[in-house]
């Protein structure tokens, strides 16, 4: 019968985190290859001890564009086979009452094979060792924005959960959890660039939202989409490209000076499709639809 293993080292460092994060902002480019997580992270895992590849791990190249990330699989043994094992990553202790309004967690994510295992699941605890099916534990899976899917196994997505009603929970995990699949197939799951935000990802249905204050125009040629926009008065405008899903491709922050600018976004790998390019700020929102051929 098998354990559930909580790798040791892991728990001693969380232990030294006091009163907690007041925000995530891992990129995970310092985790350590083949650490079982990120520093001050813990990984709760049901594989056998003799056997820990199942498990979460870092690696230097698995995270979005081929920096440091973490990948799970329930891949192991001799001969290796999948097995049906559960490891959840944790984050260190987090406090966060002091967001005054709405607060998000985006991460980036990649599978194989969505639909081998169970699909990636995001929880949240009052209790780091309490990560299981318990009063203190709440599946916020089904508040991910986008839903896992197809897009997960072709390329990165970047997924977002409000955590605004869990704001004043303190202490509070958050936790990344994965079942893998039972038998001679199976997925494995990458996780990159973790952090808090204010800024809500914005779907397909929120983008129609337009204003006269801001011009915006686009078209593409291979990956490179170039703009045209107008703007009223000068500041610091949010840029967000979309695919037709309301998936998150592109994001930046771009200083504009009032009048027409033009600029180019160089978009690696951008495949044919519809999508959409969101310029925005507190005061003004306009999208253009830019088909790529």
């Amino acid at each position: 019968m098998k354990k559930l293993i909580l790798l040791p080292y892991l728990m001693i460092s969380s232990l030294c985190f006091g009163q907690g994060l007041t925000s995530l902002d891992e990129n995970l480019d310092m985790c350590p290859g083949g650490a079982h997580g990120p520093t001050n992270w813990m990984v709760f895992n049901t594989v056998p001890g003799t056997y820990p590849d199942g498990t979460w791990a870092c690696d230097a190249a698995a995270g979005r564009e081929g920096t440091p990330g973490i990948t799970c699989s329930g891949l192991y043994g001799s001969p290796l086979k999948y097995h049906l094992d559960t490891s959840t990553l944790v984050s260190p202790r987090l406090d966060l009452s002091g967001y005054s309004d709405k607060v998000y967690v985006n991460f980036d994510t990649k599978t194989t094979n969505f639909n081998l295992g169970a699909k990636l699941l995001f929880i949240a605890s009052k209790d780091s060792t309490a990560l299981g099916d318990t009063p203190t534990t709440y599946n916020l899976s089904s508040r991910m924005m986008p839903p896992i899917g197809f897009g997960d196994e072709t390329d990165w997505v970047t997924h977002q959960v409000d955590l605004t009603d869990y704001k004043d929970v303190v202490p509070l995990y958050i936790g990344f959890r994965y079942i893998s699949a039972d038998g001679t197939n199976g997925s494995r799951w990458y996780l990159d660039n973790i952090k808090t935000t204010t800024e809500k990802i914005v779907s397909v249905k929120d983008i129609g939202m337009k204003s006269s204050k801001i011009s915006l125009t686009g078209s593409a040629n291979g990956n490179t989409i170039s703009m045209r926009c107008g703007v009223v008065s000068s500041g610091e405008y949010n840029l967000t490209l979309y695919d037709i899903s309301g998936r998150l491709i592109h994001q930046e922050k771009r200083q504009l000076s009032k009048g027409v600018s033009l600029f180019a976004l160089n978009i690696p790998n951008l495949t044919s499709g519809l999508y959409f390019v969101r310029l925005w700020n507190e005061s003004a929102s306009r999208t253009a639809k830019i088909p790529v051929l």
